[in-house]
């Protein structure tokens, strides 16, 4: 029988009972979806079957649909009631595409952020993400969740707070202050820390904010936070056109979108048929052509190490962690005092055999801030104080409510003039 969590806003008590069960500092994956079909319960399904160590979700948006009443007991559901998550600032984090001011992503976060807080890591995927197999995510869970923060297809910066670079720039004046980040979430890892950082920000500004750059602003702004973007994810696009052999030639890797839910089923057994027949054939030409290499690195290798990655794309799933990380090591070391092609396809190979986390840029103005700056940074802080304050301690009376409408307007429009600052003092744009 499925566990089943639907959660009305009249019985929080139902919320602290519903997750007795998690274990502590387990991980979690949660698909999104709009129903629960039978293509998203047979993956789910499969995922949780074959991966006994994560708990695995369906969060099914439909409020008006019913749940199927038998499915894998390792499955859980999740409903929950829209009106109640927009009054605790759970809402407009995914507008875009489901036109609706709570939708599933605020639903997943408020899930895992306010009642399922033991989970130390937790993935996020929608309907038509393809994983070819649960090796596959598997691998690139063990290899990057426990150094991270993010695990993420994409991060690209906004510096300066150009609101035209990229589509839903427009959305993000106010809500924090520059240098910005957006990114790909089709699938998306978070560290605890990282959904503790996103419950503060519903608690303090009673809303989210489209998730594309809300998980990614904050990583970057975060000093103590690491966001990875692995090579793995490099094949998750907004809209692209997949075929079969681009996904036979990086099994590994998971795809977006893979719409057609037939396909996906074809195309992952076509993967487990293909595994079958190898009998580790590839990995032992991998591991002759490597010894190749390191014995004879040098000018004429470009053919031997772009066939080193072909190869390396298809059995990458057969290293563990920390396997990964000494191959990279050891490509980093080969590329000394290569030329400068050679190089670049060892470090590119490095890359794939272990993807570094993104450096930290400089997000603070240490010296020569102006006292402008200053005081408005310092009642940005303060204002965050109140806030949080009177949330976890107020009465919850009407003139209360009232007041915190009022700090979290304060918010914004400090956000604003603190941004406008930082631009001032940094160049980004003429000011008088």
């Amino acid at each position: 029988m499925h566990k089943l969590f639907y959660y009305q806003f009249w019985s929080i008590c139902t919320f602290l009972s519903a997750v007795t069960h998690i274990a502590d500092s387990s991980p979690a994956f949660c698909f999104l979806s709009r129903q629960p079909t039978t293509h998203v319960i047979q993956s789910a399904s499969e995922l949780a079957d074959t991966i006994p160590s994560i708990d695995v979700y369906v969060l099914v948006d439909h409020n008006n649909v019913s749940l199927p009443s038998s499915s894998s007991s390792s499955i859980r559901y999740i409903q929950l009631n829209e009106t109640f998550l927009i009054k605790e600032g759970f809402q407009k984090a995914g507008m875009f595409g489901s036109n609706k001011i709570c939708s599933a992503w605020d639903k997943a976060l408020y899930y895992f952020t306010r009642i399922a807080t033991n989970y130390s890591f937790v993935w996020f995927a929608e309907e038509d993400v393809f994983i070819p197999t649960t090796q596959a995510f598997l691998s690139l869970h063990e290899l990057y969740s426990p150094h991270n923060d993010f695990v993420a297809p994409e991060l690209a910066y906004n510096i300066q707070g150009d609101t035209y670079s990229w589509y839903h720039w427009y959305l993000a004046p106010g809500t924090f202050t520059i240098p910005w980040a957006h990114g790909i979430v089709c699938i998306v890892g978070s560290s605890r820390r990282m959904l503790s950082a996103v419950d503060e920000y519903a608690r303090w500004r009673g809303e989210l904010t489209f998730v594309e750059f809300l998980f990614h602003t904050m990583g970057i702004q975060h000093k103590e936070m690491t966001i990875v973007t692995p090579l793995e994810l490099n094949t998750i696009a907004y809209r692209q056109r997949i075929a079969f052999e681009q996904v036979k030639n990086r099994p590994n890797n998971l795809w977006h979108p893979v719409k057609s839910f037939f396909n996906q089923k074809k195309w992952r057994q076509n993967i487990i048929n293909i595994t079958l027949i190898d009998k580790n054939q590839t990995l032992s030409k991998f591991h002759i052509l490597k010894d190749k290499v390191i014995d004879d690195i040098g000018i004429n290798s470009t053919s031997d190490l772009n066939h080193l990655l072909s190869l390396f794309e298809l059995v990458k799933h057969q290293f563990t962690p920390t396997e990964r990380q000494q191959l990279r090591h050891l490509f980093v070391r080969l590329a000394n005092d290569q030329s400068e092609e050679i190089s670049s396809l060892l470090h590119r190979l490095a890359d794939h055999a272990f993807k570094l986390s993104e450096a930290h840029i400089n997000t603070t103005m240490e010296e020569d801030r102006t006292e402008k700056y200053v005081a408005l940074e310092n009642k940005l802080v303060e204002n965050k104080k109140t806030i949080l304050w009177l949330v976890k301690n107020g009465n919850g009376s009407v003139d209360e409510k009232n007041e915190i409408g009022r700090l979290r307007r304060e918010a914004k429009q400090l956000t604003l003039n603190l941004t406008r600052e930082i631009q001032c003092e940094r160049r980004y744009t003429r000011c008088k």
